[in-house]
């Protein structure tokens, strides 16, 4: 009768102590699974990751337009890459200078989120410069932001983008818009779908906060 008992026991405390076993075994299986299910963490690139090619005249650049632009740009996370036709130092109406980052002709629009091409007397020189009129073509292809301010937007006017589309333009240039197809409008400040246009120096800041919005759209 002893024996049965003993025997008894010891059969109890091996079930229990396969039970326990088997229960710290599920335990583990089910630790590990959990770790597996949770997604490795990855560091937001945020808008920091996104390039903006701001295009400035050799000569004679809106320094206003240009600081206001780029600071407004830079506050948002944008990365401002400066692009003249020369590779020298631009130079502003009032003597900023600005050593470009790239020129022109070697600038790929589908390194940048959006094209910017700032105003100031000097921007004549652009109006018949094929490389910024194609490059402004392939930044509307892409359906990208592309924005000009003072009588920068003669240049997007002369490379056929801003036809049907509303814009302005510094006081004066009113005529190049429209024969470029471009529904002229006087307003200080013009959006249409991607497209942003200023008419100068006093409208900088709004304009600089509609590219950002523009941006952050695309």
């Amino acid at each position: 009768m002893m024996k049965r008992g003993i025997a008894a026991a010891v059969l109890l405390a091996i079930v229990m102590a396969v039970f326990l076993l088997a229960g710290c075994g599920a335990d583990k299986a089910s630790t590990g699974t959990a770790k597996k299910s949770q997604p490795e963490s990855k560091p937001s690139t945020g808008q920091s990751a996104s390039g903006v090619l701001v295009v400035l005249a050799n000569q004679g650049f809106s320094d206003i337009e240009y600081s206001t632009i780029r600071s407004a740009l830079e506050a948002a996370g944008y990365k401002v890459t400066v692009a003249n036709s020369s590779g020298s130092a631009s130079v502003g109406m009032d003597g900023t200078s600005v050593e470009p980052d790239v020129v022109i002709p070697d600038a790929k629009s589908q390194d940048y989120a959006g094209l910017v091409i700032i105003g100031g007397g000097g921007a004549e020189e652009y109006y018949d410069y094929q490389p910024l009129l194609e490059l402004s073509r392939e930044f509307a292809g892409q359906g990208k932001t592309v924005a000009a301010i003072c009588i920068a937007p003669v240049v997007l006017a002369n490379a056929g983008v801003l036809k049907g589309k509303n814009g302005t333009v510094f006081p004066g240039e009113e005529s190049k818009l429209i024969a470029g197809g471009c529904n002229y409008t006087g307003n200080p400040v013009d959006v249409d779908g991607k497209f942003v246009t200023g008419d100068g120096p006093p409208s900088s800041e709004p304009f600089a906060q509609a590219v950002v919005l523009s941006l952050k759209s695309n």
